[in-house]
């Protein structure tokens, strides 16, 4: 199984069928109610980092999946407005625990400062560094080589490794809301995973897995 795999011609031709104007609507309207009820660096109401909105998870959430990004399977979820919603969901919980939202205060830039410089500069302050770029690659090979392995014998394993990767998705109530099971059947999977860890790093040695455990 490749989790990046796009999705086949009829599932894309129904995709394209489900995107009315209509359901594009609803969809930011259900963006931005999402946006404007949660806390933004610190400030409910406050700034989205980067000066996202409403449409812009929309835009994000209809990319991943024509990717294969985020998978939607029409058996298992006929609604598509459901698929859609429910990224919707995995992209604004991503920006709310991401390290910008969680690491900076409200956005009060310098005078003729830009955002991004404020951003860059209070990030700074707190002394955040983050992956490269050639570090994040690496890893994202390594974790889908070992998603993959996993599949072949845990599947629930694989989907909540996917749920990670692919949907950005870590904390381990959220996990379990999004595919569906229980935290305690997310928490004896990370067990399982963390026993297997070692193996796979072996395992997929040359694909320089990273450093840290799990």
């Amino acid at each position: 199984m490749n989790p990046t795999a796009p999705p086949s011609a009829a599932t894309i031709a129904l995709i394209e069928r489900a995107l009315t104007d209509d359901l594009l609507v609803e969809a930011v309207a259900y963006a931005a109610a999402k946006l404007r009820g949660l806390a933004w660096r610190g400030r409910q109401g406050g700034a989205v980092p980067g000066g996202r909105e409403a449409a812009d998870m929309v835009q994000t959430a209809v990319e991943r999946t024509l990717s294969g990004r985020r998978k939607w399977d029409p058996v298992e979820v006929p609604e598509f407005n459901r698929h859609l919603t429910g990224a919707i969901d995995s992209i604004v919980s991503a920006l709310v625990v991401g390290a910008e939202n969680r690491r900076s205060g409200e956005i009060v830039p310098y005078a003729d400062e830009s955002e991004a410089a404020c951003i860059e500069r209070l990030l700074t302050a707190h002394d955040y560094s983050g992956p490269t770029r050639e570090e994040e690659s690496a890893n994202s090979e390594f974790m889908l080589a070992v998603t993959d392995e996993v599949g072949k014998d845990d599947p629930p394993l694989q989907r909540i490794l996917e749920c990670m990767l692919m949907d950005e998705i870590y904390k381990r109530e959220a996990i379990a809301n999004h595919l569906g099971i229980t935290p305690d059947d997310v928490t004896n999977a990370t067990k399982r995973f963390k026993r297997r860890w070692p193996k796979l790093v072996a395992q997929f040695a040359n694909l320089n897995p990273p450093k840290v455990s799990p």
